[in-house]
C-alpha cells in the first residue's frame, strides 16, 4: 500500500452498537470492526471514549501509516456542544494529519439509503428514532429527535416501553390479556407482573444505558405478532403510523407535494413483521410519487462515501 494515498474511514454509532468501514479510493474495504455504543447522551463520556478507541484501534493499525480522511456520523450529534466533544475525543485517537467531519448519524444515514438523490428522506428506527430529510435547494430538515422523553417515536425504545406498558395493563385487567403479559414475564421467569417490575426497575437504576435496557424488551412485540395478538398489532401500526408522521413532516417541509423523491429506512426495528408494509402504506396515501429506497447499505458506508469528498 502506498502510505501517501489516503484512506477512508467511515463510522455510525448509535445508541446500541458501532461499525467502520475503512476502504481505499476504490471504496475496497481495507478493515471493518464493530463494537459497542456511542451515544453519550445515554452513556458516560468514559465509558464513550472506551468504546471509540476499541472501535478505531485496529482500524488505524491496518492504514499502515497512511493519511486518513474519516466522517464520523453519530446518533446524538445534534448542537455544536455535541460536535465539540466527539471532535476532541477523536483528535486524541486519530494522527494528527488526519482530517476528519463529525455529523449526526442521519447524514450518513441519508447517504447510505439514497446516495446521489437531490430529494431524499431517511427514516431511522433503532433504539431511538429520527426522520430527516434534504432537497435540491440544500434545506434540511429532521423531526423526532427529542430523545427517548420528548420524541424517539417509532423506536425500539418506544415499542420496548409499550410492550411493559402493555403487559402491566393487561396484568391489572385495563385491557383484554395480550401474550405481551406472558412474554415480559418470562424474560425474568417471574409468576406475575407484579414479581417481575421490583426485579425490572433494579435492572434499570443499574443499566448504562436504561434507554438501551427499555429497548432490549422491543422484540417480544415481534413474538406477539407471531401469535396475532391484538394488542401487539395495534402497537405496530400505531408506531408505523408515528414514523410515517414524521416522514410525511419532513416531505411537507422541504417541498416534496407532487414531487418524487427518495425515501429509505434504516435501524433494527424495520424487521418488526409488517411494520414496513403499514409505514409504506401510510406514506404512499398521502406523498404517491415517494420511491422507497431498495439500498441495504449501513450508515457507515454512507459516511465512507462523504469522506471521500473532504
Amino acid at each position: 500500500m502506498n502510505k501517501q494515498e489516503s484512506l477512508y474511514l467511515g463510522v455510525e454509532g448509535g445508541a446500541t452498537k458501532s461499525t467502520a468501514f475503512l476502504s481505499d479510493r476504490n471504496l475496497n474495504i481495507i478493515g471493518e470492526n464493530t463494537g459497542s455504543a456511542l451515544n453519550y447522551h445515554s452513556l458516560k463520556k468514559d465509558t464513550i471514549r472506551k468504546n471509540l478507541e476499541n472501535l478505531l484501534n485496529p482500524l488505524i493499525e491496518k492504514s499502515s501509516g497512511s493519511k486518513i480522511k474519516a466522517v464520523f456520523g453519530l446518533a446524538g450529534v445534534d448542537s455544536i456542544q455535541d460536535e465539540k466533544f466527539y471532535s476532541e475525543l477523536i483528535e486524541r485517537i486519530l494522527a494528527n494529519d488526519c482530517v476528519f467531519k463529525v455529523v449526526n448519524d442521519s447524514k450518513v444515514a441519508i447517504e447510505a439509503r439514497c446516495p446521489g438523490a437531490k430529494d431524499r428522506i431517511v427514516v431511522i428506527a433503532g433504539t431511538g428514532s429520527n426522520a430527516y430529510g434534504e432537497n435540491a435547494a440544500g434545506d434540511h430538515f429532521n423531526t423526532m429527535w427529542w430523545d427517548h422523553i420528548m420524541g424517539d417515536e417509532g423506536s425500539g425504545y418506544y415499542f420496548g416501553l409499550k410492550a411493559l406498558q402493555s403487559a402491566a395493563r393487561s396484568f391489572d385487567g385495563r385491557i383484554p390479556k395480550t401474550e405481551l403479559e406472558d412474554l415480559v414475564m418470562k424474560t425474568e421467569s417471574a409468576k406475575s407482573i407484579h414479581d417481575f417490575y421490583p426485579v425490572f426497575y433494579e435492572k434499570l437504576s443499574k443499566s448504562e444505558s436504561p434507554k438501551a435496557y427499555v429497548a432490549s424488551f422491543a422484540p417480544l412485540i415481534d413474538r406477539a405478532l407471531e401469535k396475532r395478538d391484538e394488542e401487539a398489532i395495534r402497537i405496530r401500526d400505531d408506531g408505523a403510523r408515528e414514523l410515517a408522521l414524521g416522514a410525511s413532516t419532513v416531505a411537507k417541509k422541504l417541498g416534496f407535494i407532487g414531487k418524487e423523491f427518495c425515501l429509505g429506512v434504516v435501524g433494527s426495528q424495520w424487521k418488526m413483521p409488517g411494520l414496513f408494509e403499514a409505514f409504506q402504506k401510510e406514506v404512499l396515501e398521502k406523498f404517491p410519487d415517494a420511491r422507497f429506497s431498495k439500498s441495504e447499505n449501513p450508515g457507515a458506508w454512507g459516511a465512507m462515501l462523504m469522506a471521500q469528498e473532504l
